[in-house]
């Protein structure tokens, strides 16, 4: 159905074209179908007692917002792996937004690349060996201060909600990403480029997104946007309409995400006014199912149903994996919103999220 389509998932780093050549991971590429952009990020997964948040965590972290993300610093994420080791470690790898749907398209069949940024440190060996093993082509950029160290992302499960996850943020080298006109030229030989909503924060990171979907524009690609997060939306709000005015085909985010985004108070209207624009798209609303849309109709997908939550990490992002790859091998609307739905439900009955 998307021929030569991109997809921009936005996470926050911070991109600059240069002329020098940057680290190239793969001897041959082969033609990629799917390439993301993404923070790459190493996840830990630890199940904690809810009161753990307030009595542990806290006085590292007083600023900790409970089910959702705070950002970190590499003082308070090395404190923060101390005090989680004497809880069930239940998952430590790879992670990422955009990262993640890369690796359930991988699973699909599909041929994938990323490209992010790690620093020389023991993260990052894990990570390259990880995305080796996957047989998923990378490429890593230009880093400035290998001190920072790669990003790394706590993830606490509380007994009280399987699927409320606080997420502890430390970007390191992550959140500063150089593009290579060689680079470009590798992110510009697939049909569909993956960025996450973080990436509308910083200027420098903005104007790089905006610069690179315009050369795919002119390479006659579509653009594809996921939202990543509620306060990514909140925080950057005329940033990412003019970008979707401007740039997007395609976009994904679940029901909060997009009435922040279009000020609905509906799944259902969001979709109306989405697909007034002309956009293709899904929005997700969890337990309760998700809304695809594109230029001639609407259609509501059920979640799979008996489906045990161990772990909602990267729901979303497998959702997005399935509803692309369905889009991409000729699938209807319909029938790539299901293979999402199923995706997502596969990924939340496991730990981490992206596929074995």
């Amino acid at each position: 159905m998307f021929k030569n389509v991109i997809f921009l998932t936005v996470f926050t780093l911070s991109f600059s074209l240069k002329t020098f050549s940057m680290g190239i991971e793969t001897e041959v590429p082969k033609p990629m179908k799917f390439v993301a952009i993404s923070n790459l990020l190493f996840d830990t997964i630890v199940k904690v007692p809810y009161e753990v948040l307030d009595s542990s965590i806290v006085p590292i972290i007083p600023h900790l917002a409970k089910g959702s993300t705070t950002w970190v610093n590499a003082g308070q994420s090395e404190v923060l792996s101390v005090e989680i080791r004497k809880y069930n470690k239940e998952y430590s790898g790879p992670g990422g937004s955009a990262a993640n749907t890369i690796a359930g398209l991988k699973k699909l069949g599909e041929e994938v690349g990323v490209i992010g940024a790690l620093a020389n440190d023991n993260w990052a060996v894990s990570y390259k060996k990880s995305l080796k093993a996957k047989q998923i082509q990378y490429r890593t950029t230009y880093i400035r201060d290998h001190s920072l160290g790669s990003g790394n992302c706590t993830v606490l499960i509380t007994n009280k909600d399987k699927s409320e996850r606080t997420m502890l943020t430390n970007l390191g080298v992550s959140g500063s990403i150089v593009i290579s006109y060689e680079n470009l030229s590798w992110i510009l030989s697939a049909e569909c480029l993956i960025v996450e909503g973080y990436l509308f924060h910083p200027e420098e990171t903005y104007q790089t997104i905006c610069l690179v979907a315009e050369e795919m524009k002119q390479n006659n690609k579509k653009v594809a946007l996921t939202l990543s997060a509620d306060f990514c939306v909140r925080n950057n709000l005329d940033r990412i309409k003019k970008y979707m005015d401007s740039y997007v085909d395609i976009i994904i985010g679940n029901d909060t995400e997009m009435q922040i985004l279009t000020k609905k108070q509906s799944a259902p209207q969001a979709c109306e006014y989405l697909r007034s624009k002309g956009l293709v798209g899904a929005v997700t609303c969890g337990a309760d199912g998700a809304y695809v849309f594109d230029h001639d109709e609407v259609h509501f997908i059920q979640s799979p149903q008996t489906v045990e939550i161990v772990d909602t990490t990267g729901a979303g992002d497998q959702f997005l994996a399935g509803f692309l790859y369905g889009l991409f091998n000729e699938k209807s609307l319909f029938e790539s919103g299901q293979i999402g739905a199923t995706f997502a439900g596969k990924i939340i009955q496991s730990w981490g999220g992206q596929p074995d």
